[in-house]
This record gives C-alpha cells, sequence and structure tokens, in this order.
C-alpha cells in the first residue's frame, strides 16, 4: 500500500443512476435488459477506472483488496445490501436498519478508511458531491463488532445526508414493514 494510504469511498446511494443499474443487475429484469446494461457499462470503461457489479464471486473482495493496495479507489454502495449478502444491523431515524458488512470488511482488511460520498443533483444538469469526514474501521479482536460500529457510523452520514436532500434518496423496497 501507499504511504498515502488509499481512500475508499462509499456511495451512499444518492447518484440514482448506479442505484437503478444495482437493482437492474440482481436479475429483477428481463435477462436481454440487463445485457444492454452491461454492454453499456463496458463501452465507457477504460485505461483509468473498471467496474465491478457484485455478483457473488468470492474473490471479487481481494481483487477490490489489491486495487486499493495499488494506490486505487474504489467506490461501493453502503445503503443497498445485495440480496442474500451479509449484513450489518443499524439504525436509521431510529429504526431498524440493514447495512451490506462489504463495505467496513474491505476497509478494514485493506488498513484503509471509508469517505462518505453523496451526490447530489442541483439544477437541471448540475451535481455536487459532497464528501465527509473519513471513518475508520476499529480493528480489535471482536471483527463483527468494529463492522457494526463503522457502519453505524455510515448510516450517521446516510442519514444526514436523506436529510440534506430528502426527495434524492431513492428506495426500491419498503423498508419499515408496519406490523
Amino acid at each position: 500500500m501507499s504511504n498515502d494510504r488509499s481512500l475508499r469511498f462509499v456511495c451512499a446511494g444518492v447518484a440514482f443512476a448506479l442505484a437503478v443499474l444495482a437493482y437492474l443487475l440482481q436479475g429483477h429484469v428481463d435477462p436481454r435488459a440487463q445485457a444492454f446494461i452491461r454492454q453499456c457499462v463496458a463501452s465507457v470503461q477504460g485505461a483509468h477506472y473498471t467496474v465491478h457489479f457484485q455478483n457473488g464471486d468470492p474473490l471479487q473482495g481481494m481483487a477490490l483488496a489489491e486495487a486499493l493496495a495499488r494506490g486505487e479507489i474504489v467506490a461501493i454502495q453502503a445503503d443497498r445490501p445485495r440480496s442474500g449478502g451479509r449484513t450489518v444491523d443499524a439504525t436509521l431515524f431510529g429504526r431498524p436498519f440493514s447495512l451490506p458488512a462489504g463495505p467496513a470488511a474491505l476497509a478494514r482488511t485493506a488498513g484503509v478508511p471509508m469517505l462518505p460520498v453523496f451526490a447530489i443533483r442541483v439544477r437541471r444538469r448540475g451535481v455536487r458531491i459532497v464528501f465527509r469526514p473519513p471513518i475508520e474501521v476499529p480493528r480489535t479482536a471482536d471483527r463483527n463488532t468494529d463492522f457494526a460500529i463503522a457502519m453505524q457510523r455510515v448510516a450517521g452520514e446516510i442519514e444526514a445526508g436523506i436529510r440534506r436532500a430528502p426527495h434524492q434518496w431513492f428506495v426500491f423496497r419498503e423498508l419499515w414493514p408496519e406490523a
């Protein structure tokens, strides 16, 4: 890893296009649409960045950790657990909310902080990028508690981001079903 410590971005899901792509690529639509989206994403990849979609590959985390060790930037959504993926219990607006464990696991393994980033649309074609303070993942003997502590901090940042721009957080599932 480089001396200046790589930063690992955590995108909080306010970027509508990424949220839609994640939803579409999880098998909820026509396979032809998925193939089209994959083709579109592949057409914009270049030497400076690569797009990886979570596909259940157990080695993907290692590839991302290696990218961080090379000083590259890795961006992952932190507010949308993958169906069947490992989650961490947190709270959002005082209610239970599951977050993916992957961002904290990757940051802890690579020894880098998570940096919450929000993309807020302004006007018709403008976007304001908001960087929040880095979140360190503790490194104690209790890995699960370390993940929970870090991801609760991420949840706090997500909640603050939603409060700043509530009309820009898109939810594709019922968060808190009525009992």
